[in-house]
């Protein structure tokens, strides 16, 4: 016999609700105004990976790979347009926030804050820029990495442990500058773990 899960439909209701929140207010932020420079960087590299052409050797990038890829990514599934460049900013809106909601839902926080917290973390973590934007992508890579350490640590999951590596990874090829410092920052406070745990 198949163990059934019981589906929580509050907790279903209030995740659409910060997913649909974290879409919207990304989206619009995104089409408030350009800044040619920026707002453009990655529409144009991600269109250039469909034409074939590949970052380093026939383009200049002035970042990881990550962003340009995943551009090309979105311009592929929805279509070489704006709409799509404003989808890719809002999705990894979408994954930082339910990131942070999981991530307080494991340190037991009551439900009426989890809300509150996501809400405003989804205001304030991808619309400042709108747009797709390097730095953007390597805080939340960065900032997930330190969600998946300090639960590897606590639970001592195997899959965490795993999967940190992988996602301090997508962190460093977003952007190198900040996610240097903040992983230089990690590996302290693995090497205390590992020295103290002796594990």
């Amino acid at each position: 016999m198949f163990l059934k899960k019981k589906i929580n439909y509050k907790e279903t209701f209030f995740l659409t609700i910060i997913v649909i929140y974290a879409y919207l207010i990304n989206w619009i932020s995104g089409n408030i105004g350009l800044i040619p420079i920026d707002s453009f960087g990655f529409l144009d590299t991600g269109n250039s990976i469909l034409n074939n052409k590949l970052p380093i050797r026939d383009f200049w990038i002035f970042t990881g790979l990550v962003v340009d890829y995943m551009e090309a990514i979105f311009l592929f599934l929805f279509g070489n347009n704006w709409n799509s460049h404003l989808a890719h900013a809002s999705f990894m809106n979408i994954i930082a926030t339910l990131t942070f909601y999981f991530f307080l839902r494991k340190l037991k926080f009551e439900k009426k804050y989890l809300i509150i917290y996501c809400i405003s973390f989804a205001t304030l973590c991808y619309p400042v820029s709108g747009t797709p934007f390097a730095y953007l992508h390597a805080y939340i890579f960065s900032i997930i990495s330190m969600f998946v350490l300090i639960l590897a640590i606590k639970e001592k999951n195997k899959l965490l442990w795993f999967i940190f590596p992988l996602i301090c990874l997508f962190a460093f090829l977003s952007m190198q500058t900040p996610t240097t410092y903040i992983l230089i920052i990690l590996f302290l406070v693995l090497m205390n773990y590992f020295y103290k745990s002796e594990d």
